[in-house]
């Protein structure tokens, strides 16, 4: 499916993306890369053609990786990470 995906960190607008769809074969929608500052950090993610929005907070001492997935039931699910993900 074709995504409207926005960001929002600490409620500034990072990111706006139209036409997002996740490459099947890869599992893989598209990457991005944000220098934020350390500490508590909320990061809202918003599929608005879904009717969706999430929220997650993180504690950020280190770089972090954070995995977003659309579940079959149709909720935002959040993975973090101190490795990259093994996309090929």
């Amino acid at each position: 499916m074709n995504d409207t995906v926005s960001i929002r960190i600490n409620g500034e607008k990072v990111f706006h993306k139209e036409a997002v769809t996740t490459r099947l074969q890869i599992g893989l929608a598209d990457t991005l890369e944000f220098d934020t500052p350390q500490g508590s950090v909320n990061v809202e993610i918003d599929l608005p053609l879904r009717h969706l929005s999430e929220s997650t907070a993180l504690n950020i001492s280190t770089a972090i990786y954070l995995g977003i997935s659309i579940l079959p039931e149709g909720r935002i699910s959040f993975n973090t990470s101190h490795e990259p993900f093994g996309y090929l």
